[in-house]
């Protein structure tokens, strides 16, 4: 699906799509790819204005400095890469947040739980991090480091089962926004 909406995206890029034909090609297009293939959806004007910001951030052509890192001929094993992510065997599994630091020379897997934590938790995010070690991680990184962010944890728990993995992963709670009203006048 990755390839499909890169290439989708470097269509609509090539044919300079916005300009030859105005505003209304992406609603045209829209339309027409959900009336050509009714059982796909993610069809949107808005989902395909990204596939056109996908293939424009992931193209060599468009970042020359990526085409001498990768020095051509790793071109081809760099979108395979991109295009492998979904990080695991012959199932799709999907990671929330994944970042490059710059300082520590490492990936960091960021996984955020809507939910209170629980021990599996653990497990799915080592999972994450070594599959990114093996898919990703290069020679001159550092260890994968995991980062689970959930709505409460007990910190007994977490830390039980923070010990249990030999990843290198942490577990915090996030701050809800609380609703702040505005104030009332007096009469």
């Amino acid at each position: 699906m990755l390839k499909f909406y890169y290439s989708l995206g470097e269509e609509i890029i090539s044919l300079k799509a916005e300009s030859r034909w105005g505003s209304g090609f992406y609603k045209k297009l829209s339309s027409d790819l959900k009336n050509e293939i009714p059982s796909v959806k993610g069809f949107s004007v808005t989902n395909l204005k990204y596939m056109k910001k996908f293939y424009e951030m992931y193209s060599p052509l468009n970042r020359p400095q990526l085409v001498d890192d990768l020095r051509i001929s790793k071109v081809g094993e760099y979108f395979n890469m991109i295009f492998s992510i979904s990080v695991v065997g012959n199932s799709e599994e999907f990671i929330d947040m994944l970042f490059y630091n710059i300082k520590l020379h490492c990936y960091v897997v960021v996984e955020v739980k809507i939910s209170a934590f629980k021990p599996a938790d653990i497990g799915q995010l080592g999972t994450y991090v070594t599959s990114v070690n093996h898919i990703l991680k290069g020679d001159g990184d550092n260890q994968t480091i995991g980062l689970l962010i959930c709505k409460t944890k007990d910190n007994v728990l977490a830390k039980y089962a923070s010990e249990s993995s030999r990843e290198p992963i942490g577990i915090s709670e996030y701050l809800s926004l609380i609703h702040i009203s505005e104030p009332t006048r007096p009469y």
